[in-house]
């Protein structure tokens, strides 16, 4: 929005050019939160019907005279809109209510006397005590009780006041009651979150640290080690069941399957929940590891199987790694549009198998007599296997066997030449475009990252924010711009 500087808006007594510069600092202060909020920020929807607890339209004390303004109340904060309108201009949490309390209309000439909250913070305390005389007698002009709301200081309002009026006592008496039994509740939820939230924090940052994830990769590839001198040794250890080999070789694989049990359950704990279900690396480490324990101490596993997934562990290493897991979810982008040439790749393998049944069946029965057989011939052929050696491009008489000859030469054209370069093409060229977006979006992520633990700020932000939301019109927006200066 724009607030052009009119002739009328010049404050009486005062210079224009003062006025001017405090409706282009307005402007500037809009555009600065236009920027620092992304569209969607600026423009929340207010919560749903089925979180609300209550709804209705109350008067908001701004700038000495009551707005009209949509209530909203959840079980974790008091939301603010203009009536009738579904975008939040404001909200309250819950948590960060330090004191409540009524103000009632006779006590309008006093600002003395304290009134009954729920918090003994000092600084809520000398901010409630503290209210001004003009705020207190036009809060209760009206003969209404008045609801005066502190919030914390360090908070998401910043220590600010709010004054609500309902339509009526009873009603005011009745979202008093409200607001501090749900204020109670969201206070007591925080506190039990907080504890498990740093608590959880605590053991991530110790779980990702350098030191630890180098001993995991490390205890990785020595369960590779192991498993590589069992596979050497298998013919000795099947032989010998109880032998001191097998017995230390059955030991190293429980101690092995007891850390990573120990770190899978560390990674549950400090990730849960949607981290963890999130990250495919972390799917793919609990089902490694749970089929390895279930295989390791469940009797009548085949042995096969079990030495497959202590091999299946190391690859475990491609997610602990940065530069792995970069060229692993690079080839999974890459892959998808692969599938489409490969697919054009399976159907021309299928039509040259029809094709050499019907041509071929009868004179080579040993590869090309079903379409099951012809298929497997081709396929091996398409992937570097050379042509059976029954199926001979020259005859009996040394003469070129043009029939089979030209079913080599097309077959070969049309998979070897055109849709295996194809398929290599289309694969290269997404997986550099793939890893390229990669390197882009972390340099950017970094860069944000960087720019936030840099920027200092601004401690008018709460000031600004207020200012750029909550004006009625812009002869209000220049009366609260004017009073900043007085």
């Amino acid at each position: 929005r724009s607030y052009p500087i009119t002739k009328s808006e010049e404050v009486v007594g005062e210079p224009a050019t003062s006025n001017k510069m405090a409706l282009l600092l307005a402007h500037a202060m809009q555009s600065s939160f236009k920027a620092r909020y992304t569209a969607e920020e600026y423009e929340r929807k207010m919560p749903e019907e089925r979180h609300c607890l209550m709804d209705l339209e109350i008067g908001l004390l701004l700038n000495r005279s009551w707005q009209p303004r949509r209530f909203v109340m959840t079980r974790d904060a008091l939301h603010f809109a203009f009536s009738e309108k579904d975008v939040e201009i404001d909200h309250i949490p819950l948590a960060e209510i330090v004191q409540v309390g009524i103000m009632n209309p006779a006590e309008s000439n006093s600002s003395k006397r304290s009134f009954k909250t729920t918090s003994s913070e000092l600084n809520a305390k000398k901010s409630f005590r503290k209210a001004s005389m003009a705020t207190v007698t036009c809060a209760n002009a009206s003969g209404l009780q008045t609801i005066h709301i502190s919030t914390e200081t360090g908070g998401y309002n910043s220590g600010r006041a709010y004054y609500l009026q309902a339509e009526n006592n009873d009603i005011t008496v009745h979202l008093l009651g409200e607001i501090k039994e749900k204020s109670k509740a969201a206070r007591k939820r925080l506190a039990n979150r907080n504890f498990l939230q740093r608590s959880q924090r605590r053991l991530n940052k110790v779980y990702e640290s350098t030191p630890v994830q180098f001993i995991i990769i490390l205890v990785i590839w020595l369960n590779f080690g192991v498993t590589i001198i069992e596979s050497q040794l298998n013919d000795q250890l099947r032989e010998g069941s109880e032998s001191e080999m097998s017995l230390l070789m059955d030991r190293l694989n429980a101690a092995f399957i007891a850390f990573f049990i120990a770190e899978l359950a560390v990674n549950v704990c400090s990730n849960w929940y949607i981290p963890f279900i999130t990250n495919p690396w972390n799917i793919f480490d609990a089902i490694v590891i749970i089929t390895s324990f279930l295989l390791a101490f469940i009797p009548g596993q085949p042995a096969g199987l079990k030495t497959s997934f202590q091999a299946l562990r190391v690859l475990r290493v491609l997610g602990k790694t940065d530069n792995f897991r970069k060229i692993i979810s690079a080839l999974a982008v890459a892959l998808v549009p692969v599938l489409s040439v490969f697919f054009i790749l399976i159907l021309i393998v299928s039509i040259g198998s029809v094709l050499a049944v019907s041509m071929f069946g009868h004179q080579y029965q040993q590869h090309f007599a079903m379409f099951d057989l012809a298929f497997v011939t081709l396929f091996f052929v398409t992937a570097g296997e050379p042509w059976p050696d029954e199926f001979r491009q020259l005859n009996e008489e040394g003469k070129v066997n043009w029939s089979v000859m030209s079913f080599c030469f097309i077959y070969t054209v049309a998979t070897y030449w055109i849709f295996l370069q194809v398929c290599f093409t289309v694969l290269l060229d997404n997986f550099i475009a793939a890893s390229a977006q990669m390197s882009l979006l972390k340099k950017l992520s970094d860069a944000q990252i960087q720019k936030s633990e840099q920027e200092m700020r601004n401690p008018l932000e709460p000031l600004l924010v207020t200012l750029a939301m909550d004006f009625s019109d812009d002869q209000d927006l220049s009366d609260r711009l004017q009073r900043l200066y007085e």
